[in-house]
């Protein structure tokens, strides 16, 4: 009975021994892989909180730009051709500016 005790120590001690540095390493890969899950979790948590923004918010608070972000196109002022009071507006305003500009300088130049 003895000598079993002792070779079920002897097998526990050597079995340790030999396959200790395989636990050893798998925790120390562990150690340097932590950070990484730990940013994949925070990324995780991330996307699902932006689920929640874009999958339920629009929905009670339509945002101004739209339900996907993008303001809604307009008509490009390129586009439109102004008016005849419009075009003579701006020509009237620019001409009173170069009259003020022109005061400014004087005239024998």
């Amino acid at each position: 009975m003895f000598r079993f005790a002792i070779l079920v120590l002897a097998a526990i001690g050597l079995g340790s021994l030999l396959f200790g540095g395989a636990g050893f390493a798998a925790g120390a890969g562990f150690l340097l892989l932590a950070p990484l899950l730990f940013l994949a979790k925070i990324m995780f948590f991330v996307m699902i909180f932006g689920l929640f923004k874009h999958g339920f918010g629009h929905y009670r608070r339509p945002s101004a730009n739209g339900p996907w972000g993008r303001r809604p196109r307009r008509e490009s002022t390129r586009d439109r051709v102004p008016s005849e009071e419009e075009r003579f507006a701006d020509w009237h305003r620019l001409q009173h500016a170069r009259d003020e500009v022109d005061s400014w300088v004087d005239p024998e130049l």
